[in-house]
């Protein structure tokens, strides 16, 4: 699968510095479901 094979570590620089960081990602998931619990361990 060609998508298996694409991680962010191969990307263009560009391409990574255009795509959020994850602070920017548990934000968005915590804005969107504010009630919901963070496992023990982070994920």
């Amino acid at each position: 699968m060609a998508v298996a094979a694409c991680t962010y570590d191969k990307l263009p620089v560009a391409e990574q510095q255009a795509l959020p960081d994850e602070g920017h990602l548990v934000a968005a998931l915590e804005w969107a479901e504010p009630d919901s619990e963070v496992p023990e361990g982070g994920g």
